[in-house]
């Protein structure tokens, strides 16, 4: 691709949100240090993702000890993920193990700026939230319990089941009050457009979109809180 389709991002929540799919799926990547005019090459996949401690661990594969690498020059990584590349100066190699710190910048091929983070193999993933009931304009309102099915700073997908069509209507406003256990100060989202969810026809789609962003610390919290592997 040409230059003009990357772009620089230092978002905080799309890195670690781009680390955990690169990890969780255990996509193979490159990491390579230039050393007097020649390239060093290892392989690797994401062994470990500590979102708090700001570190992550590269494993090579095969368990190649990383010996060729050198301190005192920068190590330049690749993931297939947007294409991905960032570089670090700090880091500790342990045989086959390279720790560093979650890097504070990237290079990524330009996508739409809200990126939405998948769900659906969470362990947590509810979203408690209140809707009006009955009469429009009533004031009743009742708090329901159902799975997202993937969440950006400015919307988010449930999954919800054909029982349930008669409670979402395109242009109706729901409260969320929080998502995978983790509080969203009673955002407002309205229900933009409804569809199967893929061949099942007994389970949709229902898309909102909130009527303010969320913070970066908010997506942050509902991907790793809860989700983390001990």
């Amino acid at each position: 691709m040409e230059n003009e389709s990357f772009r620089y991002d230092s978002n905080e929540t799309i890195i670690l949100g781009l680390l955990d799919k690169i990890t969780s799926e255990k996509q193979e990547i490159t990491f390579w240090q230039n050393i007097n005019n020649k390239r060093i090459v290892y392989k690797g996949y994401v062994f470990d993702l500590d979102p708090y401690k700001k570190i992550f661990i590269i494993k090579s594969l095969k368990n190649e000890l990383l010996l060729k690498l050198q301190k005192g020059h920068p190590v330049y990584f690749h993931a297939n993920e947007r294409s991905m590349i960032f570089k670090s100066e700090d880091y500790v190699r342990e045989g086959s193990l390279l720790i560093l710190p979650i890097p504070r910048q990237v290079k990524l091929n330009e996508q739409r700026s809200s990126v939405r983070f998948n769900l659906k193999k969470h362990l947590l993933r509810s979203v408690q939230h209140q809707k009006e009931v009955g009469v429009p304009g009533s004031g009743k309102f009742k708090t329901f319990s159902v799975n997202c099915l993937d969440i950006s700073q400015t919307g988010i997908a449930l999954e919800i089941n054909s029982s349930h069509l008669t409670r979402y209507i395109i242009g109706e406003k729901i409260v969320i009050k929080e998502v995978a256990g983790i509080p969203v100060n009673n955002i407002e989202a309205e229900v933009i457009h409804i569809c199967p969810l893929g061949k099942n026809n007994k389970l949709f789609r229902a898309g909102l979109v909130f009527t303010k962003t969320l913070t970066p610390k908010i997506i942050r919290d509902i991907l790793f809180t809860g989700n983390v592997s001990v």
